[in-house]
């Protein structure tokens, strides 16, 4: 955008040189950048203005423990953010920005932002959603197998299944796998048991099954 030029004439006499300081025409788009320009011969020379915000406010953005970069965003009156462009680490997934490292929510993704003093924002990555299903079988009067799968995108560290009415029986198992089972013994054969599979995945994720049914 122009906001403001002048063409100033040298004078004709090819012994006057003028020296002049300005933004050429055909570079602006490429370089806004400030040259001295020195003539020894008659031209027409537009000279474009230029222009210093004020009153701008920076906002810095920091992964915070996700990948890729961001640049700054600059501007001086309220606007929107600009989205969020880092990464996750596997587990996880992007939940606005914090003031702090360690901070809640403060801003959603793109939310208005007032721009009245400089400030950082950082990521705020949050445990990605996954669930746990479970079945469960009588093998014999006092073992059951409880059989899972989970749509965890990362693998599982353990995974615990525990009966209800809880009775202080239960069998945890250390599987990176998504499916699997899980062996429960001792049970007492006059009673059934409804199950539940907690499973915590590499992030330190955790998710936990619906009850199984019917009750074994």
């Amino acid at each position: 955008m122009r906001f403001a030029d002048t063409t100033a004439r040298e004078g004709r006499d090819p012994d006057v040189a003028a020296s002049l300081s300005l933004i050429h025409a055909d570079s602006l788009a490429a370089s806004d950048r400030r040259t001295t320009y020195r003539s020894h011969h008659p031209a027409d020379i537009t000279l474009y203005a230029q222009w210093s915000c004020t009153s701008c406010c920076t906002v810095s953005f920091n992964a915070n423990g996700g990948t890729g970069t961001m640049a700054s965003q600059t501007a001086n009156a309220g606007t929107a953010l600009t989205a969020n462009a880092f990464t996750p680490a596997a587990g996880f997934t992007f939940d606005g920005w914090a003031t702090s490292a360690n901070g809640t929510n403060a801003y959603a993704n793109g939310a208005p932002y007032p721009f009245t003093a400089n400030a950082a924002l950082y990521a705020r990555w949050v445990c990605k959603p996954f669930t746990v299903t479970a079945t469960a079988r009588r093998q014999t009067t006092g073992k059951v197998v409880v059989r899972y799968t989970s749509t965890s995108e990362v693998p599982m560290t353990t995974l615990i299944a525990k009966n209800s009415p809880y009775s202080g029986l239960t069998n945890s198992i250390t599987r990176s796998e998504n499916g699997g089972q899980i062996i429960v013994s001792l049970l007492d054969p006059n009673r059934l048991y409804s199950w539940t599979v907690t499973g915590t995945n590499t992030a330190g994720c955790s998710a936990t099954s619906q009850p199984t049914t019917p009750n074994v």
